[in-house]
């Protein structure tokens, strides 16, 4: 699955870094994953994730019925939804969304996660300061 944060913070081993400076680190090193990812698709590939991730609904359940139009019977989908409302579901973070993500991911992009550790062992030594001192 995808990896979270902390295991991004600790595979980089972002440390000795401030927590500002950690989230810079790993949001540019998310957005090199992400430009690999899709680097290698089709035109038009990465404004559908575009569209999934940030949960237009419209477009989600167009995908859905495309892809996937039995999705509600799946252990997938009804396990995430068990997921995201254990809690009461503070943040109003639907389930076709999230599932929409993981199938988008699992269907465009099976190799997605030999791919992030590619990128990932790449900057896994860097010196960040010039990087950060750029960017202050």
């Amino acid at each position: 699955g995808k990896m979270n944060d902390y295991d991004l913070e600790h595979e980089l081993s972002l440390k000795d870094y401030t927590e500002p400076e950690k989230e810079q680190i790993i949001a540019e090193v998310e957005q090199r994953i992400g430009e690999r990812v899709f680097g290698t698709m089709p035109d038009g590939k990465e404004e559908e994730f575009q569209k999934i991730f940030y949960d237009d609904i419209d477009h989600i359940n167009w995908w859905l019925g495309e892809n996937d139009p039995n999705y509600r019977d799946t252990d997938l989908f009804k396990e995430t939804d068990e997921v995201i409302n254990e809690d009461g579901n503070p943040d109003n973070i639907r389930p076709e969304k999230v599932y929409a993500t993981i199938r988008w991911i699992d269907i465009n992009a099976p190799n997605y996660t030999e791919i992030a550790q590619e990128v990932i062992n790449e900057y896994k030594d860097k010196d960040w300061t010039e990087y950060l001192a750029e960017r202050k």
